[in-house]
């Protein structure tokens, strides 16, 4: 019996089961980590599924339409309304973009971008949230199917949502101050807003400016930032591809190299380099907006370490024979 050939099995064995345990691990850890986005506008607490902006979409053609519930809850003692607005570049797509917001399954107002951001008074989304309810409120971006071949892949990854109350709304006894704070610790603005005296303060999210009069924010109506089809301060991730290609090279590279080679704990490195790789992915979203394959980056992983034991172990029995 050769003891050397089983020993090397029960090896490629147990490499293949932590790579899946370090994959499933990193999947559920990723997931848990993007699972949800809170935001605070003045008194009004936002949440939405997901993490970095409510909407990303790159290279869209006519006929897109996308949906994102958001929950809009009333932290404070008095009743507020919940309206948005824009801020930032418009983008190409501004004139025929549309965002439709739905309460209860009734469309609330239907609107492009441009409308939005020439109305800014105009978007109240919510009449009234009492102390301590919760609103269910609907986004819908869509691109009409008729606007034609000429608008498909432009995109509008330069506008952000404002959100907020309006500042009709009585003022809280304690102040008003927006701030903004993004959670999951992947994505998002990453912003911070300045404080105000009370609720008719300007858009200090935006500019972290104590406003008296409203000039210093983009409508003067709304409190805290919310990023819309892309955050300002991000782009799209595309790391996750390019990760995945960068390892099966090592991956190959390094298989090649140590072909019939005897060399301790062989199969630790290629492990290792899943998870630097793994780190290295959940370091950039910090600069750029989780996309929806982000989130299966591990699992993508776990499948390259697969392919990549079983081949080494078919080649070398193959040898063997």
């Amino acid at each position: 019996m050769d003891y050397k050939i089983i020993l090397r099995k029960n090896w490629d064995l147990v490499a293949i089961g932590l790579s899946l345990a370090i994959g499933l691990i990193g999947f559920i850890g990723f997931a848990r980590t993007t699972a949800a986005q809170t935001l605070n506008a003045g008194v009004l607490r936002i949440e939405y599924p997901g993490s970095g902006a409510l909407f990303s979409a790159s290279n869209i053609a006519p006929g897109y339409s996308e949906t994102k519930t958001i929950l809009v809850t009333n932290t404070g003692t008095l009743p507020h309304s919940f309206s948005i607005a824009t801020d930032g570049g418009l983008g190409e797509l501004a004139d025929v973009l549309r965002i439709e917001s739905k309460v209860l399954g009734s469309t609330v107002w239907d609107k492009t971008i441009a409308e939005i951001a020439k109305n800014p008074n105009s978007n109240q989304v919510v009449g009234s949230i009492a102390p301590g309810s919760t609103a269910s409120v609907e986004f819908i971006a869509k691109l009409p199917a008729g606007v034609g071949n000429n608008y498909q892949g432009k995109t509008t990854l330069s506008f952000s949502f404002v959100v907020g109350n309006e500042s009709t709304d009585q003022a809280e006894p304690s102040g008003g101050g927006a701030s903004l704070t993004t959670g999951g610790g992947t994505g998002g603005t990453g912003v911070s807003g300045g404080t105000a005296g009370d609720d008719t303060g300007g858009t200090e999210g935006v500019t972290g400016a104590t406003g008296e009069t409203g000039d210093d924010g983009v409508a003067g109506d709304v409190q805290g930032e919310e990023a819309g089809t892309a955050s300002k301060a991000t782009n799209p991730c595309f790391w996750w591809w390019l990760l995945l290609i960068i390892l099966a090279v090592v991956l190959a590279i390094y298989g090649t190299l140590t072909y019939k080679k005897e060399i301790i704990f062989d199969w630790v490195w290629p492990i290792f380099t899943a998870v630097i790789a793994y780190l290295v992915h959940w370091i950039l979203h910090d600069y750029y907006d989780p996309v929806k394959l982000c989130a299966y980056f591990p699992l993508f992983e776990l499948a390259l370490l697969i392919i990549y034991f079983w081949l080494m172990n078919y080649l070398e029995n193959r040898e063997e024979e």
